[in-house]
């Protein structure tokens, strides 16, 4: 797809690609593509030249790419604030005015959707998780490629430090995958003043829905204090050891140990107002990254299940309660329908897509899990839930 380039500074920059193709898809709502590069040069501004090529050949949509600021001179929270800068400015520029302003119909309201790589990986899925209001324009789609999204786990990991080799040819900034853990963790301390500082939902987004698993010491300092406290309820928050939706879940596939001293948070609270985009988590089967990445995957699918009980507590009262051992057996017929549907739900709008282990199959390529995101999201860029 041919594209012209303009190039902005906010604040950092922005650099926006608008096709010259006419959307003829048949869908009025506006949409647009945002892209977060990884995060691993000093400014950001050396993108994945693969992803690119694929986004502005695969999607016909208007496509930017924040260049946020990071780095030992710009470190958290400076890139999430370039990133919602740009999210803003997106939204005032790009996207319409919301309806509720203009009298249209909510089915025209501007979506976005968003696919970031490594810190730009947790960086989107921060974004999407917090900018996907109901009733307002938003985030309807996130994929992400071996995203950061707890850097508190890489204290945890004690896998070789030598990275696995590419299964096609590329270099570190071409396959995400390629990043060892000593790199991880080399990065993570020139982009944090203090550890303290990883405790923060939006620079490690599994805090979200469950608490850290560590006690906080000295050497953290003093841990922020969640934003979020003030929306979530008692019941909100449950020990790692209760039953809950995501137990349910816990024999799907790709499965995790709980880890101790966890509490999971019911994200998001239905105070809120927020409906979870899809998400289409991919990520390497060597990296020191997957096992965040299957989490993710776990935790958001949970969610979908609750979303599903919560819409029908409203008449029946299922869904108020957690289930405990035995009671998913007590559970009317239409009851178990819902249940199930809600963990279909959670399979359909969350797809993990783990790649490489020694495959060698060219399905296993990073040319070809490109291929796979980027067929997924032309399904959902518009569509939304």
């Amino acid at each position: 797809m041919e594209a012209l380039l303009l190039s902005m500074y906010l604040p950092r920059g922005l650099l926006v690609w608008h096709p010259q193709k006419t959307n003829k898809e048949g869908n009025d709502a506006p949409a647009v593509v945002l892209y977060l590069p990884t995060g691993l040069s000093s400014t950001s501004q050396e993108p994945n030249e693969l992803t690119l090529d694929h986004l502005r050949a695969s999607i016909n949509l208007p496509l930017v790419r924040i260049n946020y600021r990071i780095g030992k001179t710009d470190r958290f929270p400076a890139p999430l604030h370039d990133v919602l800068a740009g999210y803003d400015w997106v939204l005032e520029n790009l996207l319409p005015t919301p309806p509720a302003a203009r009298g249209e119909r909510s089915e025209s309201l501007g979506k976005v959707a968003v696919y970031g790589e490594l810190v730009g990986g947790g960086l989107a899925t921060a974004l999407a998780l917090t900018e996907c209001r109901i009733g307002e324009p938003g985030v309807v789609a996130t994929a992400v490629s071996n995203p950061i999204v707890d850097w508190l786990a890489l204290d945890e990991k004690s896998k070789s430090s030598t990275p696995p080799e590419s299964k096609s040819g590329g270099s570190p900034t071409a396959d995400t995958s390629m990043i060892s853990l000593r790199e991880l963790q080399h990065l993570r301390s020139q982009v944090f003043a203090k550890p303290s500082h990883y405790f923060d939902p939006f620079a490690s987004p599994l805090l979200f829905f469950r608490s850290a698993g560590v006690d906080a010491s000295p050497d953290h300092g003093d841990v922020p204090q969640d934003n979020l406290e003030h929306l979530l309820d008692s019941s909100d928050v449950e020990s790692e050891d209760g039953s809950n939706a995501e137990e349910i879940l816990a024999t799907s596939d790709n499965s995790i140990p709980p880890a101790k001293r966890r509490a999971s948070r019911r994200f998001p609270s239905k105070k809120m107002g927020l409906q979870l985009p899809s998400f289409y988590i991919s990520a390497s089967e060597g990296s020191p990254l997957t096992g965040q990445a299957i989490e993710l995957a776990h935790h958001l699918r949970a969610s979908f299940v609750r979303q599903r009980k919560n819409a029908t507590a409203e008449v029946s009262g299922f869904g108020r309660k957690v289930l405990v051992d035995g009671e998913e057996d007590q559970l009317t017929k239409d009851q178990k329908a819902t249940l199930e549907a809600g963990i279909a739900d959670g399979r359909k709008n969350v797809r993990l897509d783990l790649y490489g282990g020694g495959e060698s199959s060219d399905d296993y390529t990073e040319e070809a899990r490109m291929d796979r995101m980027m067929k997924w999201m032309n399904t959902h860029r518009t569509s939304g839930i």
